[in-house]
């Protein structure tokens, strides 16, 4: 087995213009190992960017990853919530709409990219400003094309307005993953986002699913609290996230 493999991340790769790679750890690799590795893959791929996710309780891998000149950028939580019994909240006045025409799409393209401002791009001093909405765009557009994944609308039903989204994956015939989700920039802090998940979850539970996972970083607070402190959302991993980045 290779001790480490790699993937080229195309739609990161568009937006920044520079080739963004992750790449994946076997357990038993050595420094040596990953000093071979990655001299090869520095000549055959032209890296810019490397990412590297990996469960904080593999300190041998971490430490290694340290050592190659690799920074800790995020802590992931994976959580999973049960469909069966969800506490909710009002939901008056707003309902969830499959977002199936180009006129619908764009109004969440727009959302996407001016109210994702939070992820582990924008945090980071070392790669430009701008980059995560329009990366989080073509995410959405993504979704909308694909034939196992979703896109919804949740619409202010006296204007009819679009006034959030959520993607989401189907897993098998009980279980979703859910991708991403935001609000209009001037909608903020009036609790459109608990909202959201009610109505997601009231589908999700009505089509038969029994089941949801997601990945959200720790330092993004709000959704944290929604999601464990109101929604009983269980978390299942923790994970550390480091990157590198090579600049030539």
């Amino acid at each position: 087995m290779t001790s480490v493999t790699y993937k080229k991340h195309q739609i990161d790769t568009q937006v920044m213009g520079k080739n963004v790679y992750s790449i994946e750890l076997q357990p038993g690799l050595t420094s040596e190992d990953f000093r071979v590795f990655e001299e090869q893959f520095i000549e055959d791929c032209n890296p810019f960017y490397v990412s590297c996710k990996l469960e904080i309780s593999r300190l041998k891998e971490i430490h290694l990853l340290q050592n190659a000149g690799y920074s800790l950028i995020e802590v992931q939580l994976q959580s999973r919530v049960s469909l069966r019994k969800q506490d909710s909240v009002s939901t008056e006045g707003y309902s969830f709409k499959l977002i199936q025409s180009q006129e619908d799409l764009q109004k969440i393209l727009e959302i996407a990219r001016t109210s994702i401002t939070h992820d582990r791009f924008s945090v980071d001093q070392q790669i430009e400003e701008g980059f995560s909405g329009e990366r989080y765009a073509i995410y959405v557009e993504q979704s909308f094309n694909s034939s196992n994944e979703e896109v919804w609308g949740i619409v202010k039903n006296d204007t009819n307005e679009i006034v959030a989204f959520r993607t989401h994956k189907f897993i098998d015939e009980s279980k979703v993953l859910l991708l991403l989700g935001g609000v209009s920039p001037d909608l903020l802090g009036l609790g459109i986002g608990p909202i959201s998940w009610s109505l997601c979850a009231t589908e999700l539970r009505t089509r038969g699913f029994v089941s949801a996972i997601t990945h959200i970083s720790a330092s993004n607070y709000p959704v944290f609290n929604m999601e464990f402190g109101f929604f009983g959302f269980k978390l299942q991993k923790t994970e550390a996230v480091f990157r590198k980045v090579y600049f030539s």
